[in-house]
């Protein structure tokens, strides 16, 4: 039975969704953030949340006495766009994964839970399953990939169970500022243009809620190590759903779509069967109640 995590990166829109799920079912959260983080505030207020400030270079440094069972590790430095190819920053992430993984065992935990990512496959044309091959193509993708492989080398050495969550596309309250919904919510309620590519490629959301539930059985259900696609059942043309978000806003005509892409484009697919099949049937929040909900986040 899970009773004690620790979060890196729990100011995250997936560390908050993670945070809210486990407090809900009476799981005591160690949260680590960074010592001057401005997102504090959107960790929930609750006595079982216990926040531990260090920078992501000093999880050596971080000391907890109680014994714990799953650490999740969220935090990565250089996830904004105009860094996620720089090797070097994004080099370093793999040896803070390392030190995760040293305070996962230092605590006790029996878990290691990571935040891995659709970039580890690459540009990919067909559905995306367990059997896909890896071939990133940027820094980042290829970092979290050989975060991933090389951490479940330490566990194993200190038999702890390795999971591994690769993050598709997901959507919240805290959408990175210029991401794409960001970029097309932002427009709509100013009333201004929003211009898109075709739209053609298919493309996934999951909405941050269902993600943190995920993450949380991930920790709860999962006796071995495991590699695990973090998206949602709904795939449609990426276009669809710019389509529903301009028509939540009743703004259709803001919403300009190019008549054909520069080059080749690659959309995202993945496969949720063997998700569901490990952790039990998800009941995923739809994109046309999620992307309300959101709307109304950056309504107030």
């Amino acid at each position: 039975m899970v009773k004690n995590i620790i979060v890196t990166g729990a100011t995250s829109m997936i560390g908050v969704a993670l945070i809210e799920a486990a407090i809900n079912v009476g799981v005591n959260v160690y949260a680590i953030v960074r010592p001057n983080t401005t997102r504090i505030e959107r960790l929930p207020k609750s006595e079982k949340v216990r926040v531990i400030k260090a920078e992501l270079k000093d999880l050596s440094k971080v000391h907890i006495a109680e014994k714990c069972d799953v650490l999740y590790h969220f935090a990565w430095d250089g996830t904004v766009k105009g860094k996620r190819d720089d090797p070097i920053l994004n080099e370093k992430n793999i040896t803070y994964t390392f030190e995760a993984v040293e305070l996962a065992y230092r605590t006790g935990c029996s878990k290691f839970v990571g935040a891995g990512s659709q970039a580890e496959y690459g540009p990919v044309s067909d559905r995306i399953n367990v059997e896909t091959k890896f071939s990133p193509n940027l820094s980042y993708g290829v970092s979290k990939y050989a975060a991933g492989v090389l951490s479940k080398k330490i566990c194993e050495k200190y038999e702890i169970v390795h999971i591994w969550g690769r993050i598709f596309s997901v959507y919240g309250r805290w959408n990175n500022k210029g991401s794409l919904l960001d970029y097309a919510i932002s427009n709509f309620i100013r009333g201004e243009n929003a211009y898109f590519s075709s739209g053609e490629q298919k493309w996934n959301f999951l909405y941050e809620k269902d993600a943190g539930e995920i993450f949380l059985r991930m920790g709860q259900k999962i006796r071995e190590s495991k590699e695990i696609i973090v998206a949602s059942n709904e795939t449609r043309p990426l276009r669809e759903f710019l389509e529903l978000t301009a028509n939540t806003l009743k703004c259709i005509e803001l919403c300009h779509f190019a008549s054909e892409d520069c080059g080749e484009t690659y959309g995202i697919d993945p496969d949720v069967t063997e998700t569901e099949r490990i952790l039990g049937k998800i009941n995923f929040c739809s994109f046309r109640s999620g992307i309300r909900m959101v709307i109304e986040q950056y309504k107030t």
